[in-house]
């Protein structure tokens, strides 16, 4: 017989390792997508540090998120080719490389304006229904959204200004599309532009402390330093924790 849970796990774990292949030509630098995370964190991963295992169910969640992602990307790839390239230019999937930061990451999707001049940028969440209700509920249950995600988005648009630079972001060109998970509605979140700046700020700030700290890093304990880390709640969910508490 066949165990169907332990073959697709297997899976799972070829596939993680084939997305860790795309990056193996950046050791040593960061993640785009973990933009504001906890320093020490960040360190952990640029030294090649094996983290903790990541849990089955989690394993399947993120594959999930991952066919999602696929399915828009082939979506606006399709819808690409029904627009005016001479005016309007879809990326998705997108390398972005900051090299003074040395940052690494693919954006989910930009569109460039050639006859305005404009871009926006647009990056897909799945969400559970619970989390969703706190950004599309009523305004009194509302949650505020991670600063880790505008970060993100930050990261990506420095990207962009680099690549196009004599284009510009309007006030709500730069979008969060949450989806979800249970019953596939999506709403949108405006990300204010002041996310740039954030982002430079930390990533320039994450660079100096690593510069300035080196191995040293592994020694400081956990919320005993400024950027280790960034929200208690982190620990929670690191795959480094019980190394870097010592366990």
């Amino acid at each position: 017989m066949i165990d169907w849970q332990d073959v697709y796990d297997r899976y799972l774990d070829s596939k993680i390792e084939e997305h860790r292949l795309k990056y193996k030509d950046f050791k040593g630098y960061f993640n785009a997508s973990s933009a504001g995370k906890c320093y020490k964190q960040m360190y952990y991963r640029i030294t090649d540090t094996d983290p903790q295992p990541i849990e089955i169910k989690s394993k399947r969640l993120l594959r999930l998120g991952t066919i999602l992602h696929s399915d828009f990307e082939s979506a606006l790839n399709e819808y690409s080719n029904t627009v005016d390239k001479e005016y309007l230019e879809i990326l998705t999937e997108h390398r972005i490389v900051l090299e003074v930061f040395k940052v690494i990451g693919h954006l989910d999707t930009a569109v460039i304006n050639k006859q305005f001049n404009t871009m926006y940028l647009y990056d897909l969440k799945s969400i559970s229904d619970w989390n969703y209700r706190m950004k599309a509920g009523r305004v009194a249950n509302r949650r505020p959204t991670s600063p880790h995600y505008f970060m993100q988005l930050g990261t990506y648009a420095i990207g962009l200004q680099e690549q196009y630079k004599d284009f510009n972001f309007e006030e709500d060109s730069i979008q969060l599309k949450w989806y979800n998970k249970n019953d596939s509605r999506m709403t949108s979140e405006i990300v204010n532009t002041e996310c740039i700046e954030n982002a430079r700020d930390y990533w320039q700030d994450l660079n100096d402390f690593v510069e300035e700290e080196g191995e040293n890093i592994l020694e400081i304990e956990p919320s005993t330093a400024i950027g280790i880390p960034f929200a208690s709640w982190e620990c929670n969910y690191c795959q480094f924790s019980k190394i870097c508490i010592g366990e």
